[in-house]
C-alpha cells in the first residue's frame, strides 16, 4: 500500500495553484496514481489505494477528473496514452527531478495524444528517449484548450516535437515549461504545424539547445491567428520561426537576436 505522504510532499515552487487544487483533489472525481505500491486492482479514488500507471488512471476517470500522479511515479511509456476525456487534469507532485517522470520507449509514436478538449499537464518530468530510433512527441494534441504548465522536457537525438500542435488545437497555452537538448540535435521544442492554430500563448518558458542545438527551428509556427508570446527565453543555438495569418504579439523574449526570430 502506498503511503499518501508521496503525494502530499513538495507542491510548495512547483508553480501549481495549491490554494484552488488541493479543494479540488477531494471535491472532483480524483484518480491517483504511484507506481511505487500502486495496483491496476485498484480504483485509486483514494490516495492510499492508487492505480500504479496513466493508463488504468485515464481509464478509471471521467470528464473533468485530476489524475493526481505521485513524485516517486515513474513510467516508460511503449503505447501513446490516449488523453480522451473532456477537462482531464493531469498534475505531478514534488519537484525538480523528485517529481512524475515519464520516458518514451523506442519508437514510440508519442506520450501523451490528446484527442479531448481542454486536457491540462502540470508539473510533470519528461525525459529524453533511451532509444536509436525515432519517437514522437511527447505532449501531441488536435483539440482545443491544451494546456502545458511547470513542466519539464528533456529532448534526446531520437525525439522529435516535445510539444505537437495540429489542427484543432486552438486556445492552446503553454506556460513555466522548460524544453532541453540533451543530446545531439532533436526536432524541435514546440511544433505549431496546423493548417491554422488559433489563440496560442506560450508564457514564461525556456527553450535551450544547450551545445547541441536543433535539427529544425527550436520552435515552429505554421499559419497560427494571433500568437502571444512573452518572456520566452532562447538559449543556445535555439529559435523562433514560421508563419501568422493574422496578429502576433511578442513581450519580454530573452536572449533574442536578428537570427533568433523570424516570423512573417
Amino acid at each position: 500500500m502506498a503511503s499518501p505522504i508521496f503525494f502530499g510532499q513538495g507542491l510548495a515552487g512547483t508553480g501549481i495553484d495549491t490554494a484552488t487544487l488541493l479543494p479540488d483533489l477531494f471535491a472532483v472525481n480524483t484518480i491517483w496514481v504511484n507506481s511505487a505500491g500502486g495496483s491496476d486492482a485498484n480504483a485509486g479514488t483514494e490516495p492510499e489505494l492508487p492505480v500504479a500507471t496513466l493508463a488504468q488512471a485515464i481509464t478509471n476517470a471521467s470528464a473533468g477528473s485530476c489524475i493526481a500522479i505521485a513524485a516517486t511515479h515513474i513510467q516508460t511509456i511503449s503505447v501513446a496514452l490516449a488523453a480522451n476525456k473532456a477537462g482531464l487534469r493531469f498534475v505531478g507532485f514534488g519537484t525538480g527531478s523528485a517529481r512524475p517522470t515519464l520516458t518514451p520507449a523506442s519508437g514510440a509514436t508519442s506520450v501523451f495524444n490528446v484527442t479531448a478538449n481542454d486536457v491540462v499537464f502540470e508539473n510533470i518530468y519528461f525525459k529524453a528517449a533511451a532509444a536509436t530510433s525515432g519517437t514522437g512527441g511527447r505532449i501531441v494534441s488536435a483539440n482545443s484548450g491544451t494546456e502545458v504548465l511547470a513542466c519539464q522536457f528533456d529532448c534526446g537525438a531520437s525525439d522529435q516535437e516535445a510539444v505537437l500542435l495540429n489542427t484543432g488545437a486552438d486556445n492552446a497555452r503553454i506556460d513555466s515549461c522548460t524544453f532541453t537538448a540533451t543530446a545531439s540535435r532533436p526536432t524541435r521544442a514546440i511544433g505549431l504545424a496546423g493548417a491554422t492554430n488559433t489563440n496560442v500563448k506560450i508564457t514564461n518558458t525556456t527553450v535551450d539547445g544547450s551545445t547541441f542545438g536543433w535539427a529544425g527551428n527550436a520552435v515552429t509556427v505554421n499559419n497560427c491567428v494571433r500568437l502571444v508570446v512573452k518572456a520566452l527565453t532562447l538559449a543556445g543555438n535555439a529559435d523562433l520561426s514560421g508563419t501568422t495569418t493574422t496578429s502576433y504579439q511578442i513581450y519580454g523574449l530573452l536572449g533574442s537576436g536578428a537570427s533568433r526570430v523570424s516570423l512573417s
